[in-house]
């Protein structure tokens, strides 16, 4: 099922995200989205950390680089649910503001 916020032109879609922006600017969902988001960016700073380390330090390599790919999943994870998340509530704002 198409989401009804694709279908709308880009300046309906910019009032539909300044209305979002007014009615979430300090809700618990934009707090946990931002948390989100800086667990991600977390996620991938150490990932490349420890990317870093196995390739010019550690000997045992496949453990170290396993650990990182399996960090930069998660992460990716969390962006794909933010941007997800973000989607469902700006589509739920179109609706309600059709």
């Amino acid at each position: 099922m198409k989401k009804y916020y694709y279908t709308l032109t880009k300046e309906k879609k910019k009032e539909i995200k300044e209305i979002y922006n007014k009615e979430y600017m300090n809700s618990n969902l934009k707090i946990r989205l931002n948390r989100l988001k800086f667990y991600a960016i977390i996620g991938y700073s150490f990932a490349a950390l420890i990317l870093f380390y196995a390739i010019n330090y550690e000997n045992n390599k496949f453990s170290s680089i396993f650990t990182a790919i399996t960090l930069i999943i998660i992460a990716t994870i969390y962006i794909i649910g933010i941007y997800s998340i973000k989607l469902k509530v700006l589509n739920k704002i179109a609706l309600e503001h059709k």
